[in-house]
């Protein structure tokens, strides 16, 4: 079953330009933005992130740093992203979202079993929200589960070499940078 579109906002700092966020460096990070996108995005919604300008429309140093961060994450992995549909499942992992309005701030912090999935013409992609280098095992992802995998890309990387059992999808992965996307090739999959 898919889940029905919803939508989410997030802030990288407060809904108005506040002087003291680039002073004390308190500006949500491009890390914490993606993780919030990919979890949005997996469970069929959009995510409108506000960056607060001053008085004169201009941002600071920092939000531009920031944004600049994000676009290069978009440029290697936003093929998961856009124009993607949700997968069977949103995801996988022991990290549950904060309940409520305004919840955010109560978020814990994501593990590296926390993953979403999202799917783009026959490629499944799994979102790690907070990767660690070594193995890695994809629970939903075992032979149990409907299709075949030929191919494991690690977006702006290369093949990946893996295995499947009832377990789940093993592989070995590389020290990246925040928020890596794998592809996933096979069939049936999406």
């Amino acid at each position: 079953m898919r889940a029905l579109p919803w939508q989410t906002g997030t802030c990288i700092g407060d809904w108005f330009y506040n002087a003291a966020r680039p002073r004390d460096r308190s500006y949500k990070s491009a890390e914490a933005v993606m993780q919030i996108l990919a979890d949005v995005v997996a469970k069929n919604g959009n995510l409108l992130l506000s960056i607060p300008q001053r008085g004169d429309g201009t941002i600071d140093s920092e939000e531009e740093a920031i944004l600049d961060t994000l676009a290069g994450w978009m440029a290697v992995n936003g093929e998961a992203i856009f124009g993607s549909r949700p997968w069977r499942s949103y995801g996988e992992g022991p990290t549950q979202p904060a309940s409520g309005a305004w919840g955010e701030n109560a978020q814990k912090a994501y593990t590296a079993h926390d993953i979403r999935f999202t799917t783009r013409a026959a490629a499944l992609y799994a979102l790690l929200l907070a990767p660690s280098a070594g193995p890695l095992t994809i629970a939903s992802l075992s032979n149990r589960a409907e299709g075949s995998i030929e191919r494991v890309t690690l977006l702006g990387g290369s093949a990946l070499d893996h295995r499947r059992d009832a377990n789940g999808l093993h592989l070995i992965m590389p020290r990246t940078g925040f928020v890596p996307v794998l592809r996933i090739d096979g069939r049936g999959l999406a």
